[in-house]
């Protein structure tokens, strides 16, 4: 069975997504639990998930803006949520929004390149257990994809573990991304490099 690093996981996504970051001048700020854990998901595979969700919600926000990536254990799952706070998705594109060849009338260019990317990600995350979906109130709402994961046996836990702020010390993964605490602000001038080898950082 696999058992993936959550916190490098969401390292190799976010600098995987940083090109297109830098590119569209948008910031990316995450928060991770505390303290990692393990999941049943293949690293490759989720890596890419996390990085097309990250991708999509920096094609929908304006230069200058962010977009947020949270992570959370609750229960036997691990949840990623990629946000972005702009343009958000109408209820007839929500309805089809991972088919291959759902209603495309009316999206932006940028959003037929989506299509793909986001099934793909949906078919991933299914072929490991997982879950994935998207909610918005609508266009001009933003939009939000919710990931969920399955924990390696053994490490679940029994209630929602949310970051600690004052254990900053345990975030080696993001360790090098400028920020404080377990919120790590990753801006659009940032290099790769540091996102990629960010894990092996002292504490």
């Amino acid at each position: 069975h696999p058992d993936t690093s959550l916190a490098r996981a969401c390292t190799a996504a976010v600098a995987i997504a940083l090109e297109q970051a830098v590119q569209n001048d948008v910031q990316i700020n995450m928060t991770t639990p505390l303290p990692d854990a393990k999941v049943a998901f293949q690293s490759g595979p989720l890596e890419r998930v996390i990085a097309i969700l990250l991708r999509y919600a920096i094609h929908q926000t304006a230069a200058g803006k962010a977009i947020t990536c949270t992570v959370q254990l609750a229960g036997t799952a691990a949840i990623i949520q990629v946000s972005e706070h702009q343009r958000g998705v109408s209820e007839w594109e929500l309805a089809s929004l991972f088919e291959l060849y759902g209603t495309t009338t009316g999206m932006p260019d940028s959003m037929h390149a989506d299509r793909l990317t986001l099934y793909l990600a949906k078919r991933l995350t299914e072929d490991h257990g997982g879950i994935l979906q998207c909610q918005s109130k609508g266009l001009g709402t933003g939009s939000m994809f919710e990931l969920q994961v399955p924990l390696v046996k053994g490490l679940r836990r029994s209630r929602t573990n949310r970051p600690a702020p004052d254990q900053s010390a345990r975030l080696a993964p993001l360790r090098q991304i400028p920020g404080t605490g377990n919120h790590a602000t990753v801006p659009a001038s940032a290099c790769v490099a540091a996102s990629m080898h960010a894990h092996s950082a002292a504490p």
